[in-house]
């Protein structure tokens, strides 16, 4: 392999005899750190939900909300930390972030939260309601509820009571 960096075209990196770049032969500067991947950071974005599944099974309502709020204090620890790397090695200040997108955001939770609020008194009753059917449809739609009334505490904390 030739170290000659002029060789073969000007100012190239060094070149193997099959043409592929000779990754042992290259200089310090010219390795540069990227950065983490794209997928570590969509595997440290994911939700690990650690304290709703240390919860014991017959856990009150109270407590699953708590680990639940453990739980997204967490995730949105880890999201600012990603997104201050990101930020940083895109040398976007954090004024600058966008805006709109924020506006965006809101909007979309707020007509989530109203359409929750609509069935607030539903979504409460129904985590009360027996459900018949086989264990798994059973559990399945133990799960939905458990979801929704999730959701109506996220968004709308005064209304799920």
């Amino acid at each position: 392999p030739s170290k000659d960096l002029n060789a073969g075209g000007g100012g190239s990196y060094p070149k193997t005899a099959g043409g592929l770049y000779d990754l042992d032969t290259l200089d310090e500067e010219f390795v540069r750190a990227t950065g983490p991947s794209s997928s570590a950071l969509f595997r440290e974005m994911e939700p690990k939900m650690d304290n709703l599944r240390a919860v014991n099974k017959k856990a009150t309502f109270k407590q699953m909300i708590r680990a639940a709020d453990a739980d997204v204090a967490e995730h949105a620890a880890r999201v600012r930390k990603v997104q201050e790397l990101t930020d940083a090695q895109s040398g976007v200040s954090e004024e600058a972030s966008t805006w709109r997108e924020r506006v965006e955001r809101r909007k979309r939770w707020d007509i989530k939260s109203d359409a929750l609020k609509k069935e607030a008194a539903t979504i409460i009753r129904l985590m009360d309601t027996p459900i018949e059917g086989t264990h798994a449809e059973v559990a399945k739609e133990r799960m939905a509820r458990w979801q929704r009334a999730l959701e109506l505490y996220v968004h709308c904390p005064e209304e799920a009571g």
